[in-house]
């Protein structure tokens, strides 16, 4: 899995390069998250393309990093999401544990 990672109003920014989808395993974004918070990053948002969607192992690495994530104080959001995504998110109940932007100009706000 392509990924891309930078700064953004404080946060580390991980830009999924591909879509997400069923076959596609997005476990490096655990290592991807623990590499960030080892070099001194505590807020992470992580931005999805717009074709991607969220399948059990791909939620279940999402919950992952979200501990990792607050384990070390820090927050963790999700940017981008289309529809079908911030609609699994709110079944599931992970956009009260996790902010939804639209944009990347949200981050942290």
């Amino acid at each position: 899995m392509l990924m891309e990672r930078t700064a953004k109003n404080g946060f580390e920014l991980i830009r999924m390069m591909q879509d997400v989808t069923i076959n596609v395993d997005i476990g490096g974004l655990v290592g991807e998250v623990r590499n960030a918070l080892a070099e001194g990053g505590q807020d992470i948002a992580i931005a999805f393309t717009p074709l991607s969607f969220l399948s059990t192992r791909s939620i279940s690495v999402l919950v992952q990093c979200y501990e990792m994530v607050t384990d070390h104080g820090g927050a963790l959001e999700i940017v981008t999401p289309n529809r079908d995504m911030l609609g699994v998110l709110e079944t599931i109940g992970l956009e009260c544990q996790i902010r939804v932007h639209e944009t990347e100009e949200g981050i942290g706000c």
